[in-house]
């Protein structure tokens, strides 16, 4: 006969309770590391928005690396989770979904945010909380400049690429640049950045269209366009709308040397393209997954064939950030915590995952300076 010993039920509720609330406050410290799992987190556009399809392809290829880690035991024994939030390209929405995970204690990192104004409503909540924001998506010049402790980019500016654009097309005669720029941080750097270089190049632009990114009415632009008759036309907008704009003015009979920035490179804006892809360039800030020559890029491809998944830059790039993530939870020890993660990533200085280099340190937050320019070709693929 089994006896139950004799409890109080007012003291036993008073231990239970003592109990509970130790276990409460454990878990309320765990900051996304538990005994079996390390969890970080993704703020993005998952539903009602053009942008589902390209966040979800950088999604896939974030979790490709992750199941490759945690296939071999994870790190430390603990296997990466990724979890989501769908903040349907709403920036308020991102920085309350943001604010109820650090409340949470639920992550110990945040990664690759799709937008610019995702990832600008993110950054001071982020900074705040001491929490790092790992390979955010966008280049807008807001990312790495001024310098942000727990902000790491894996890749290089829009600014970049537009300076390296226009003096590559300067040299083969073209003077004539226009630009169509979303509203808010991604437009101000690319029309930014593209006044800054043509100054210097003694120029000005032939035409400068602000549009909204959520609804991108590309009027203005075709008759701004229309009349001025640009050389290039560099799109700071959405892939949708800079498709819809070379759709329509190759419809009106004009013709320009189209340039889509990186936040285009993935196979929503082919498919957008169409037949009138042929010849846009597009900006690139991870090298080709298709390119033999780095050990890197020989490894996504391998692990991509291997899943059936399709190869892009997108998810090249998102590759490139979840194994900065991985090498800076390896290097944060066997008890990471943010603070420790951040210190990890800080100290990845002119470190080489595979012939691709990625600098951090004290005051360095633009992981990679890579830019290579791609053109589409004709059966509508990146050629580079």
């Amino acid at each position: 006969m089994i006896t139950k010993p004799f409890l109080n039920c007012g003291y036993s509720k008073r231990i239970a309770a003592v109990v509970a609330l130790g276990l409460s406050s454990a878990f309320a410290q765990t900051n996304g590391v538990f005994p079996d799992k390390i969890v970080v987190h993704h703020v993005g556009p998952l539903s009602n928005s053009g942008l589902v399809a390209s966040n979800m392809e950088a999604l896939a290829a974030a979790n490709l690396y992750f199941s490759k880690v945690n296939a071999k035991g994870g790190v430390n024994g603990r296997k990466i989770v990724l979890e989501t939030s769908d903040d349907t390209q709403d920036a308020k929405k991102s920085a309350e979904l943001t604010q109820q995970v650090i409340k949470n204690n639920a992550a110990i990192a945040f990664l690759m945010p799709r937008t610019s104004p995702t990832t600008e409503a993110m950054m001071p909540l982020v900074e705040a909380a001491g929490i790092p924001l790992i390979g955010p998506q966008p280049g807008p010049d807001s990312v790495t400049a001024p310098v942000k402790r727990h902000v790491f980019a894996v890749r290089a500016s829009y600014s970049a690429e537009v300076d390296y654009a226009i003096k590559l097309q300067h040299s083969f005669g073209r003077t004539k640049f226009a630009f169509i720029g979303a509203k808010g941080g991604f437009g101000d750097s690319v029309i930014k950045a593209g006044e800054t270089t043509l100054t210097g190049l003694s120029l000005k632009p032939a035409g400068v269209v602000r549009v909204d990114d959520r609804n991108p009415d590309i009027s203005e632009a075709l008759k701004v366009f229309g009349q001025s008759k640009p050389d290039v036309v560099f799109f700071g907008c959405t892939a949708k709308c800079g498709a819809d704009f070379v759709k329509a003015y190759n419809k009106s009979g004009n013709r320009a040397q189209y340039i889509a920035l990186s936040n285009s490179s993935n196979s929503q804006f082919l498919k957008e393209l169409a037949d009138q892809g042929r010849g846009v360039i597009v900006m690139q800030v991870a090298p080709s997954p298709q390119s033999p020559k780095l050990a890197i890029t020989r490894e996504f491809k391998a692990a991509a064939d291997a899943a059936k998944m399709a190869l892009s830059y997108t998810a090249m790039q998102s590759w490139i950030a979840a194994r900065v993530l991985v090498e800076g939870l390896q290097r944060a020890g066997a008890k990471p915590t943010p603070a420790s993660l951040t210190s990890a990533l800080e100290s990845m200085q002119n470190f080489n995952m595979g012939d691709f280099i990625i600098n951090y340190g004290p005051g360095q937050r633009a992981g990679s300076r890579f830019i290579e320019p791609t053109i589409i070709s004709a059966s509508g693929e990146f050629v580079y």
